[in-house]
């Protein structure tokens, strides 16, 4: 009797060690834009930035494609793992066993490979972390490791993302006609490649040398058609 509990409790230990453990990892890096600075005369060209200001987050992540993530799972009374939406995370974990880096939530549903839905595969949404076996080059399920994603609908790359501390402004020369002065403001938000907000604004420069908008103020020490001279008093 105690050599079988003995042979239990053994059993229960390599059971408990063998779960992975995962920990949280921060490989995201947070940038302060504030150009230029004030009080100091500098020049842009046209289509150049003259003034930004914000904060971006930019970081490894993973992103998956809208599609058949796992195909006919046998082990999951064959239904088909599948997402309908284009979907990226930043890293945000590390198994501390084997060192595979994940990241999600990513969202998914069981369907039949049909795109039907049944009993067994009721199209129910569940979410997981999605991770990259280094050993093997492969992308898997954190909660299962044994379901290998379709490798075609999985990437690493890296993500810019929006929040409270992550909205950038910022001030474009668009060049000179007669006497107007033009410049394109633009807001980035979830996409730091594509603005979410752009406005074309302009001003006489006959009226004042100095330009305000939106907190922002410049004075114009020269504009032409190739080229502006300015200076900053106060940004966005």
């Amino acid at each position: 009797m105690k050599k079988f509990n003995i042979i239990a409790l053994i059993l229960i230990l390599s059971s408990c060690t063998s779960v992975p453990q995962f920990q949280p990892v921060n490989l995201v890096e947070t940038t302060l834009i504030d150009y230029p600075e004030k009080g100091i005369v500098v020049f842009a060209t046209l289509g150049e930035r003259l003034v930004a200001k914000g904060y971006k987050q930019d970081g490894p992540a993973y992103e998956i494609e809208a599609g058949m993530l796992v195909d006919n799972d046998e082990s999951f009374f064959n239904c088909s793992l599948a997402t309908n939406t284009r979907q990226s995370n930043f890293i945000s974990r590390k198994n501390t066993s084997n060192g595979d880096m994940c990241a999600g939530p990513f969202y998914y549903y069981w369907i039949e490979t049909s795109g039907e839905t049944t009993t067994n595969c009721n199209g129910t949404s569940q979410t997981t972390d999605i991770c990259f076996s280094n050993a093997e080059s492969k992308f898997y399920l954190q909660r299962k490791p044994d379901f290998v994603l379709n490798q075609n609908l999985v990437t690493k790359t890296r993500k810019q993302t929006t929040s409270s501390t992550n909205f950038v402004q910022e001030l474009i020369y668009n060049g000179r006609v007669d006497n107007n002065i033009k410049f394109i403001y633009r807001e980035f938000s979830e996409d730091m490649i594509r603005p979410a907000f752009n406005q074309t604004v302009q001003y006489d420069f006959n009226d004042s040398k100095f330009i305000s908008f939106k907190g922002l103020t410049l004075e114009i020490i020269e504009a032409n058609n190739q080229l502006i001279r300015y200076k900053l008093i106060s940004n966005f």
